[in-house]
């Protein structure tokens, strides 16, 4: 390195220290540099408004952010001033020094204590800062108010007669307060509550000074004072709101008619129930009414019957309507009185009739009864009357031309109804010759005899008697002793209606025990009788076990035994057959006399099973079998038209019927129309007599 000369070194000072020359110059004429500011404050926002707030209640907080943008850390104080300062309120993190760069947050919130706008300013101060504000404004508004009236705060009803509704009252909601009035529920609470019924519009909420409206009647049970209140649940001050209710209950005027007021019944026989005639009460005064007893007395009134349909309570000018019948048991006048009570009113009605003895003139029976082959007959095949089983045409001619193959020409039926109706057409126009004993079924029926299916089954049966000449005798009910539900005056009085109708001898199909006189039931057919033209019983062996020795120990197991038991099934048959000739009961014109000697005896079933169907049957298990049938059946046609038989028997039955159950069984054909053993010798048919193993038909083997 080269030394620099001393003129150099001069220059290069002079260069290094020129610039300070210049700022000492600006320090000698009194000027000076601006320096940077230490503390710098800002506020965000700097402004706040609350908006509405109700009195006495405060705000949500909101806030604002205090940014020291300045060099120097800043220590800064929060405060609230102004006219409106007490009502705002503040808290803040600004409690420690503020670095540069850094923040804190003020949290204000507004609190207004009268209804009226409020402003203060939020006020930032730190040393050697400029203070900063921020503008704060709210306004005081009143609270909301849910409060309600209801207009007027009481009801009165004038007196009200009992059972009638008034006039309706109105009752009507305001809302005076500010918000909005919702009605949750309106109702009438109290002792007599159920006396007033309320509607009403209140249905949608209500806004200040809107009304709805709520109507309220009243509908007395009882004379006398009744109360209640009306009860409005809101979300009103002081719910449920409430206004008091009353009224008066005023007796009804009790008046009624009866019509007409005197009944007269023509001459009915003995121990039949007259057709029904009606007596009209009607309730002709201001009320409701109630019948509350219908009664007969004198020393007759057993000879009448009321039937009361007047139950429920009449309404003001409602009719009802009382039965009554004429049910003669001696010959002769009879009267007695109805007394009919309602709203503690009493009247009457007299009753009289006249009881006469028929001369009923017995009604021979045609000469297919004693020179025929009867059968009783069952058309269904597979869900039986109960289930309205209808067979087709096709499947009734079948049936009745193994019948005509078979040689039985009377057929008993069962019912009078679309199916008889439909057998009798076919036998008209493919089997002429052929004879029907037309059956009705009777169910059961009230002492009054009236029913609706026996009144069908009776006028069907009169329009097909008189329609069909095939139709030789007509059967009225079957077995009704064993059912045990339709009174024998019942019997007695359908008997007489179908007499009156058809001109074919009348009989009424039933056990040998009822024509007996020892019926389960203890009913006896005295009363029928003389109104019969002939008696059908119905005898069963197979089902009376105990009642004859089936068993018959004292033969030798094998054939032998099973001969000697049917001969004791027959001999079961016979005996009652006789008992039923012997019955003894006084005919219509006053004398003392026997079935047997008034009227011929047909047995109208009887027959033994082919197969064992009821399990619990000891004799069918040993003796249900196709031999044993053919035997019952061949004992049978051999008794016929000897001394003591019955007129005619009807075997039971023409066919197998599954839909009967564990009564099933009894088929001189299978319900698939095969023929069994038992036509064996009279019919044709393919294998008809197909011998079955001759031991299955032994009798009972221990």
């Amino acid at each position: 390195m080269s030394r620099l000369s001393c003129t150099e070194c001069a220059f290069k000072a002079s260069q290094r220290w020129l610039p300070w020359v210049g700022v000492w110059a600006l320090l000698a004429l009194g000027l000076a540099i601006p320096a940077e500011a230490a503390v710098t404050l800002t506020l965000n926002p700097t402004s706040v408004a609350f908006g509405n707030q109700t009195t006495g209640t405060t705000s949500a907080v909101k806030t604002v952010t205090v940014t020291n943008s300045g060099t120097t850390a800043a220590t800064v104080s929060v405060s609230l001033t102004g006219t409106g300062a007490a009502v705002f309120r503040q808290t803040n993190t600004c409690t420690r020094a503020i670095a540069n760069g850094q923040t804190c947050t003020v949290s204000l919130s507004f609190a207004p204590t009268a209804v009226a706008s409020s402003t203060a300013s939020l006020s930032v101060a730190a040393t050697g800062a400029t203070t900063r504000t921020a503008a704060l404004t709210g306004s005081g508004v009143a609270p909301v108010t849910v409060t309600g009236t209801l207009t007027p705060s009481a009801l009165t009803f004038a007196s009200t007669t009992v059972g009638v509704t008034s006039a309706a009252q109105t009752v009507t909601l305001k809302n005076t307060g500010t918000g909005t009035l919702t009605v949750s529920s309106i109702s009438v609470t109290g002792t007599n509550a159920t006396n007033f019924a309320q509607t009403n519009t209140c249905t949608a909420g209500l806004t200040a000074n809107r009304t709805c409206t709520v109507s309220v009647s009243f509908k007395p049970t009882a004379a006398g004072t009744a109360t209640a209140t009306l009860s409005v649940a809101s979300n009103a001050t002081g719910s449920p709101l409430t206004a008091p209710l009353s009224g008066t209950g005023a007796a009804a005027a009790v008046s009624y008619t009866l019509t007409p007021a005197t009944v007269a019944f023509s001459a009915q026989a003995v121990g039949t129930t007259s057709a029904v005639q009606n007596l009209t009460l009607k309730n002709t005064g201001t009320g409701s009414l109630t019948v509350t007893s219908a009664a007969l007395s004198g020393s007759q009134a057993g000879a009448f019957v009321v039937s009361n349909s007047c139950a429920a309570a009449l309404a003001a000018n409602a009719a009802c309507t009382l039965g009554l019948a004429f049910k003669p048991t001696a010959a002769g006048s009879a009267s007695a009185t109805l007394t009919v009570s309602a709203g503690g009113v009493a009247k009457t009605v007299a009753l009289s009739g006249t009881a006469t003895v028929p001369t009923a003139g017995l009604r021979a029976l045609p000469a297919v009864y004693a020179t025929g082959k009867a059968i009783a007959y069952g058309p269904y095949r597979a869900g039986g009357p109960g289930l309205g089983e209808v067979p087709t045409d096709a499947q009734l001619l079948q049936d009745l031309g193994l019948f005509q193959a078979a040689g039985y020409n009377l057929i008993r039926l069962f019912g009078a109804d679309g199916n008889s109706g439909n057998i009798l057409r076919l036998i008209a126009a493919n089997y002429p010759t052929m004879s029907v004993q037309l059956g009705i079924y009777l169910e059961g029926a009230p002492a009054s005899c009236a029913d609706a299916v026996n009144s069908s089954q009776i006028s069907t049966a009169i329009t097909l008697a008189n329609t069909y000449a095939q139709v030789v005798a007509v059967s009225v009910g079957n077995e009704t002793s064993l059912a045990n539900n339709l009174p024998v005056t019942c019997l007695l009085s359908y008997v007489q209606q179908v007499r009156a109708g058809v001109t074919q001898p009348i009989t009424a199909d039933d056990t040998a025990s009822f024509y007996a006189g020892r019926a389960g039931n203890g009913e006896k057919p005295d009363t029928i009788l003389p109104y019969l033209d002939f008696a059908s019983l119905h005898t069963y062996p197979i089902l009376n076990p105990t009642s004859w020795d089936w068993m018959q120990l004292a033969t030798p197991t094998g054939p032998g035994r099973a001969t000697a038991m049917m001969n004791a099934a027959l001999t079961f048959a016979k005996n009652e057959v006789a008992a039923v000739n012997a019955y003894p009961f006084t005919n219509t014109a006053g004398t003392r006399t026997t079935i047997g000697a008034a009227m011929p005896v047909v047995i109208g079933e009887t027959g033994w099973k082919a197969n064992w169907t009821n399990l619990n049957s000891s004799i069918e298990l040993y003796t249900a079998t196709p031999i044993n049938a053919k035997a019952y059946l061949d004992l049978l046609t051999a008794w016929k038209g000897s001394a003591g038989a019955p007129t005619t028997i009807f075997y039971f039955d023409g066919f197998d019927e599954a839909w009967k159950g564990t009564d099933d069984g009894w088929g001189l054909w299978d319900a698939g129309r095969t023929v069994r053993y038992g036509l064996c010798g009279v019919v044709a048919a393919a294998g008809a007599c197909n011998t079955p193993d001759p031991y299955i038909g032994i009798g009972y083997y221990p």
